[in-house]
């Protein structure tokens, strides 16, 4: 009943694609929060979003620039990926500061969400 963040790629120089991994673990509908400790700066591009089962399963995702307060993204019914055009109508989500994950309403599977942001 957790969030884990696996793994982030980051590059020196800026306009370089990244990504940050999380692994949200079963949760049987409760909510759970995870504040990363390395600061982001970039753009979100896009959202990538698998599960562990074969069962359908929606979630609600939401992502936050926790330094500055700021909702970047959210989705009540998350089920997979969001394209480069969802993410704040194809404007992408700026963020420039700490990511704050929530998740809820996950059933019995584990959903892994990449987030693919360009490095400013």
């Amino acid at each position: 009943m957790a969030i884990l963040h696996t793994y982030s790629t980051d590059h020196l120089r800026d306009g370089v694609l990244c990504t940050a991994k999380f692994v949200i673990e079963p949760m049987n509908s409760s909510a759970v929060t995870l504040t990363t400790s390395e600061t982001f700066v970039g753009q979100i591009v896009q959202i990538g979003c698998s599960f562990s089962g074969s069962t359908d399963n929606t979630f609600l995702l939401t992502l936050t620039d926790a330094t500055n307060g700021m909702q970047l993204f959210t989705d009540a019914t998350m089920t997979g990926d969001v394209t480069p055009d969802n993410v704040n109508a194809g404007g992408g989500a700026y963020i420039r500061g700490t990511l704050k994950v929530d998740a809820n309403n996950l059933g019995t599977d584990t959903a892994t969400v990449t987030i693919y942001y360009i490095k400013m």
